[in-house]
């Protein structure tokens, strides 16, 4: 009877480590799927700031985007990179702004607003 008591807490307290092992590495890799995710964007964000940055220069002059950094990606829709740039506090005036395709970083839209 002991013997058998023994064999099925031991078969029970297996199955236990078993299952939370498994449990345990299922959460972690969502995570690190996650973590994952964020970095992938934040990348992508930094190469849309990049192409947005030069273009901006093209079109407009270093010394104009200068005045206007940092510029401030945003993704809408999924799709869609919305970059403008930052006006200096108290200052009168607009600032670039440009539509960035995400799925080939094409151009859209660039102006700059007044």
């Amino acid at each position: 009877m002991k013997r058998v008591l023994f064999i099925f807490t031991l078969v029970v307290v297996v199955f236990l480590l078993l299952y939370s092992c498994f449990c345990n590495k299922g959460q972690k890799k969502e995570a690190s799927s996650s973590k994952d995710d964020i970095l992938s964007v934040e990348l992508e964000k930094n190469t849309i700031l990049v192409i947005a940055k030069d273009t901006a220069i093209k079109k407009y002059g270093y010394d104009v985007i200068q005045k206007e950094l940092p510029l401030v990606a945003k993704l809408t829709y999924d799709s869609i990179w919305i970059v403008t740039g930052t006006l200096e506090k108290g200052a009168k005036g607009g600032t670039v702004y440009i539509e960035v395709l995400r799925s080939n970083k094409k151009v859209l839209k660039i102006t700059h607003y007044k």
